[in-house]
């Protein structure tokens, strides 16, 4: 999906304003999806409880996966569709980052340096 939103503004540029820059514009667009994976694994946090990015990770990746319906309908005795899990996955990701703010604190390792 990313990939196919990047695209798709970088079109939307070259079609509007101008084909090079259109096509340089790929490249801050798609930054995010590398850098930011990057740094979560070379930079250590400032703050404690940072391990809950990777519960809202975790749930937006699932929130991303497209199933089959009448599978997960049947699975969850006609309770939930993929739809509905989409939207639930969807929501864990700003209740966990919420959770995350509330309880950080400064790293020790971070707190001892300042």
């Amino acid at each position: 999906m990313t990939l196919a939103f990047t695209s798709i503004m970088s079109i939307f540029i070259i079609e509007r304003i101008d084909d090079k820059k259109g096509t340089v514009s790929i490249i801050p667009l798609f930054v995010p999806c590398v850098v930011i994976p990057i740094m979560a694994i070379l930079l250590p946090p400032m703050y404690t409880h940072s391990d809950y990015w990777l519960w809202a990770a975790a749930f937006y990746l699932l929130a991303k996966i497209e199933a089959e319906d009448k599978p997960i309908y049947k699975w969850t005795s006609h309770v939930v569709n993929e739809h509905t899990l989409k939207h639930l996955f969807a929501a864990m990701v700003p209740l966990f980052l919420t959770l995350m703010l509330s309880k950080r604190r400064i790293a020790p390792e971070r707190s001892a340096s300042i």
